[in-house]
């Protein structure tokens, strides 16, 4: 809704219709996520007792607890716009659906 320049109000009232409409893909996402995210934290803390806590440390640290957990972020992030997406393709903010621009 960034790229329309709408409101709190506008967007929601732009995207409750598709609320009502596809309410089963949204809850069916929204448990993907949060399966993903239960599964992320679980191999986070085995890999942290696994290395005798140095992933805590590395986690726990201001600068690479920013850095270290951008390959899990990204990816969530561009699934999120991806199932926006397959809505609307106005709505395709990570140029997903067009054809991939290579240059050289």
């Amino acid at each position: 809704m960034a790229q329309g320049s709408l409101s709190a109000g506008a967007a929601w009232a732009a995207l409750l219709p598709w609320l009502e409409a596809h309410t089963g893909a949204f809850v069916l996402y929204g448990l993907f996520v949060l399966a993903l995210w239960i599964a992320v934290a679980l191999a986070v803390e085995a890999a942290g007792f696994a290395t005798c806590c140095t992933v805590f440390f590395l986690v726990g640290v201001p600068c690479m607890g920013a850095v270290v957990p951008l390959p899990v972020h990204l990816p969530y992030r561009l699934s999120s716009l991806a199932f926006l997406a397959q809505f609307d393709t106005g709505l395709d903010l990570a140029g997903l659906r067009g054809p991939l621009q290579i240059s050289s």
